[in-house]
């Protein structure tokens, strides 16, 4: 991930809102990526920058790259 601060990291969010059972979607996150802790995946309604941060820094990945695997574990 290139340089740069937290604020620039996950400015570029878009419009990105979390879809379905959370529960089960942790579940499949989890089994993907081991790293992340339940603390990692916490979540309440409105707050998807937090928890694109917190993924974002366990993982090492870009806003995008956290995006794209939410989506990919929403129905």
């Amino acid at each position: 991930m290139k340089d740069m601060n937290p604020s620039e990291r996950y400015s570029n969010m878009g419009n990105f809102k979390m879809a379905g059972d959370w529960d089960m979607q942790t579940k499949s996150i989890r089994n993907q990526h081991p790293r992340l802790t339940t603390l990692d995946l916490r979540f309440e309604d409105g707050k998807e920058k937090e928890l694109i941060m917190r993924m974002g820094m366990r993982l090492n990945k870009n806003t995008a790259d956290i995006i794209n695997i939410l989506k990919r574990h929403q129905p």
